[in-house]
Parts: C-alpha cells; structure tokens; sequence
C-alpha cells in the first residue's frame, strides 16, 4: 500500500510550479519539462484524494 500523499503540500507545490512555468513561458523545453512534472502532481493529487475519499466518504461540498 501506498504512503497517503500530503495533499495540500502537493497542491502548494502544484501551484508554486505553475508560477514557475510562467516565468519560464518563454523556454519551450523548461515549460514541457516543467508541465510533465506538474502532470505527476495532479496524479498524486487525485490519488490523495481518492484514498481520501475511501477512507472518509466524500467531502461534505460534495453533497
């Protein structure tokens, strides 16, 4: 089984990354290396939240 994943972490350094693809906007091969590594984070991301979701029930904003 998989470690639980510290899912505001990894959304603070989802969007610390984006701010960095930003800057980067201009280097085409940083931007595409930059938005891999994003793409892994928003995988670990829905993870998280699917364990959290088995775990706990669906969040109470989901109705």
């Amino acid at each position: 089984m998989r470690a639980p994943v510290d899912a505001p972490a990894v959304l603070e350094a989802a969007l610390e990354a984006h701010s960095a693809l930003v800057r980067l906007g201009e280097d085409r091969l940083a931007a595409e290396a930059l938005a891999g590594a994003l793409g892994g984070l928003l995988v670990e991301l829905r993870y998280a939240l699917a364990v959290a979701e088995c775990q706990y029930g669906p969040s109470p904003e989901d109705g």
